[in-house]
């Protein structure tokens, strides 16, 4: 439970006399740290579940701390020790060693910072187990069977490498899933967030991937001397910018001709239940607070006409105090719908290559529309989500290409 606790971070609400009583063990349980004195190693579970095992002073003593010669008890405080204190000292250690390419100024951008500092997102603990690694040529053409694109030159070749640049890399899911989904990876991975980098950095030598560089940077300036990249992913961060199109063409301007880029944007159709609970959040007054965002939660949970929120309550993000922020509390939100898209490709100079969506929604599609064998027309696409509104509940994700 306490392990839980911190990977959602103690989003569970409590009453307030159960705050207290927790809060008074915490203290009681931070004298004796400090004094040497012994304790029940239960209290290391059941302060754990509450607050953080880091934020105790003189916490880094335990580390060393003889245990029961119950060997389950060993195994289960050591787990908890290792989540709650060498990680987080593994975390902190690293905030010096990640690099800066730029300043973050931006104002948008400094409360978006701002947000992922306090709340790293998402929080995770493994990732499914990565397949066999392919070309960027052989993934595109079992995505996109028919779609018209150019392959990449070198795409194919043994041995070479393929340039990556993870704009808005987060803690490190999205980055490590493309060094084991791609042939010859290369990877930079930015984010604005150094609490987020600093998670995945951990993360990534867990895996024991060194292809993927970490640094610290804002899309709205990056900018890397000398230096481009034949695939360009951002998934999840241009909504979040102050101007998405403007950003969106900088990281462009990084893309070499030909090369490939991946994006996220969030749908205007898709995202109604959010914007609902948005609407409500501001007009109830909730701060994007621990505090209000439990608050909140049991609100949206508890009141009369909760059935409109079926959906939030639903949603995997709405459990997890990251999640829940990121997913209704977020400093800065825009949303899309296809014709804007269509007309930001268009601005671009880009081919759009397709959606990745799973088979039983493109199978649709395809019965709908049965003329476009590449599925590409998004005129079709936008009259299928209006006819389909939570088609692209995990946003436009999608893939374009740059002229050559």
């Amino acid at each position: 439970m306490a392990r839980q606790c911190f990977i959602n971070e103690y989003i569970f609400a409590y009453s307030e006399e159960e705050f207290e009583r927790a809060n008074s063990l915490r203290d009681r349980l931070a004298a004796m740290l400090a004094n040497g004195a012994p304790f029940p190693v239960l209290w290391l579970a059941a302060v754990g579940a509450y607050f953080p095992l880091f934020s105790l002073p003189s916490i880094e003593t335990v580390m060393d701390q003889p245990w029961p010669d119950d060997k389950s008890a060993i195994s289960a405080v050591l787990a908890l020790l290792a989540q709650q204190v060498r990680e987080p000292m593994e975390e902190r250690r690293c905030h010096a060693l990640i690099p800066r390419l730029t300043p973050v100024t931006n104002e948008v951008s400094r409360r978006v910072q701002k947000q992922y500092e306090e709340n790293a997102y998402p929080r995770w603990v493994k990732l499914p187990p990565g397949g066999t690694a392919i070309s960027i040529n052989s993934y595109l053409r079992k995505r996109f069977p028919f779609s018209q694109f150019k392959l990449m030159s070198s795409g194919d070749k043994i041995g070479s490498e393929i340039d990556i640049l993870i704009a808005g890399c987060g803690t490190g899911q999205h980055s490590i899933a493309t060094a084991q989904r791609f042939k010859g990876a290369k990877i930079l991975a930015v984010d604005l967030s150094m609490t987020s980098l600093c998670y995945a950095q951990r993360k990534t030598q867990e895996a024991g991937l060194p292809n993927i560089e970490y640094a610290q940077g804002d899309i709205m300036h990056l900018n890397t001397p000398g230096r481009t990249f034949d695939i360009i992913e951002s998934v999840g961060v241009l909504h979040h910018l102050a101007a998405p199109l403007a950003g969106w063409r900088n990281l462009l301007s990084l893309l070499r001709a030909g090369g490939f880029m991946r994006l996220g944007l969030y749908s205007e159709y898709a995202r109604q239940s959010e914007a609902m609970a948005r609407d409500f959040i501001t007009k109830r007054g909730y701060e994007p607070i621990a505090e209000d965002i439990r608050r909140c939660r049991q609100d949206l949970m508890s009141m009369k006409d909760s059935g409109r929120f079926k959906k939030i309550l639903s949603a995997r993000d709405f459990y997890g105090m990251s999640e829940c922020r990121d997913l209704l509390f977020h400093v800065q939100e825009h949303r899309y719908t296809l014709p804007q898209l269509k007309e930001s490709v268009h601005q671009l100079g880009l081919t759009f290559i397709g959606f990745s969506l799973d088979a039983d929604i493109t199978e649709q599609y395809q019965q709908r529309f049965p003329a476009d064998h590449p599925k590409t027309d998004l005129d079709n696409w936008h009259i299928f989500e209006t006819e389909n509104p939570d088609t692209f509940s995990g946003m436009y994700q999608f893939w374009v290409q740059k002229s050559d």
